[in-house]
């Protein structure tokens, strides 16, 4: 599933709103959309950038 809205808040709210419609098993990461992952790939990338700025 994929949640559209006009911030990343609003849509990761509608996918986990929409898997909680399904029944069985599967496999799901629910993690992303969230802050803390978002804000963890920020500074990852950031630190990336750096890195290659001094080289």
């Amino acid at each position: 599933f994929v949640g559209c809205g006009p911030t990343i808040a609003e849509a990761e709210a509608k996918a986990e709103a929409a898997l909680s419609s399904v029944s069985g098993e599967y496999d799901a990461r629910h993690d992303i959309g969230k802050p803390e992952t978002i804000e963890r790939k920020v500074n990852h990338m950031r630190d990336v950038l750096t890195e290659r700025e001094m080289d």
